[in-house]
C-alpha cells in the first residue's frame, strides 16, 4: 500500500512537471490568452483528465507557477540564513541573482505574464517580510508605521527592478542589477535610519 502511494505521488509530480514544461513551451509560441488546455495536453502528451486533476484552468496553472516561484526564492534565501541583512543587502541581492540565473528564461517568461502585476505583488510581499524580520533592526523600529511604509517602498522598487530586467527594460546583468540596487540602498540609508 505504501509503495502504491509513493508511486502515485511520483506520478503526480511528474505530471505537474510535464504540464509546466508544456505551458512554458507554449508561451514561447503563443500569447498566453491563446493557449488552451488542448495545447498543453498535446504538448505534454498527457490526457485532459491529468491536467484537470491538478489545475481547474490555465489561469490557476499560471497563478500556481507564480506562487511556486516566490516560495522557491523565499526558501532559497531562508535556507542560506541571509534574512536579517537589510543594512548590507549585497549578499542577499547576489543570491537572488544567482537563484534567477539558474532558470532565467523561465523567470523571464513568468515576469511577462499579465504584466506581472501579481508577481510584483508577491515579490513585494517577500521583500517586505524579509525586511520586517531583520534582526539587526530593533523590534520597536520594525513595528513602527514609518518603517512599514519605507519597507514597502523599498520592496516595490526591488521587485519592479527585477521585473523590468526580465522585460528587457534594463541593459544590465543580474549581478550588475544586484550591485546597483545595493549601492542605491546603502546611499539611501534614510530609508531605514532616523526612525524611532
Amino acid at each position: 500500500m505504501k509503495e502504491r502511494v509513493k508511486a502515485e505521488y511520483r506520478s503526480s509530480i511528474r505530471s505537474k512537471e510535464l504540464i509546466k514544461n508544456a505551458y512554458f513551451e507554449m508561451l514561447q509560441k503563443k500569447p498566453q490568452k491563446k493557449i488552451t488546455v488542448t495545447d498543453i495536453v498535446n504538448t505534454a502528451k498527457i490526457n485532459r483528465g491529468t491536467f484537470y486533476a491538478h489545475y481547474s484552468d490555465i489561469n490557476e496553472l499560471s497563478k500556481s507557477l507564480e506562487r511556486e516561484f516566490c516560495e522557491e526564492l523565499y526558501h532559497a534565501l531562508k535556507k542560506l540564513e541571509i534574512f536579517g541583512k537589510v543594512t548590507s543587502p549585497l549578499e542577499t541581492l547576489l543570491e537572488i541573482s544567482r537563484f534567477l540565473e539558474k532558470d532565467e528564461e523561465r523567470y523571464r517568461t513568468l515576469a511577462r505574464l499579465r504584466k506581472a502585476d501579481r508577481l510584483i505583488n508577491m515579490l513585494q510581499k517577500l521583500f517586505t517580510e524579509y525586511m520586517e524580520n531583520d534582526s539587526k533592526i530593533s523590534e520597536s523600529v520594525r513595528n513602527s508605521a514609518e518603517f512599514k511604509v519605507r519597507a514597502r517602498f523599498f520592496a516595490s522598487g526591488v521587485a519592479s527592478s527585477y521585473i523590468a530586467y526580465f522585460n528587457g527594460e534594463l541593459d544590465v546583468t543580474l549581478t550588475e542589477l544586484a550591485e546597483i540596487l545595493n549601492y542605491m540602498i546603502l546611499e539611501s540609508s534614510l530609508l531605514f535610519s532616523n526612525i524611532s
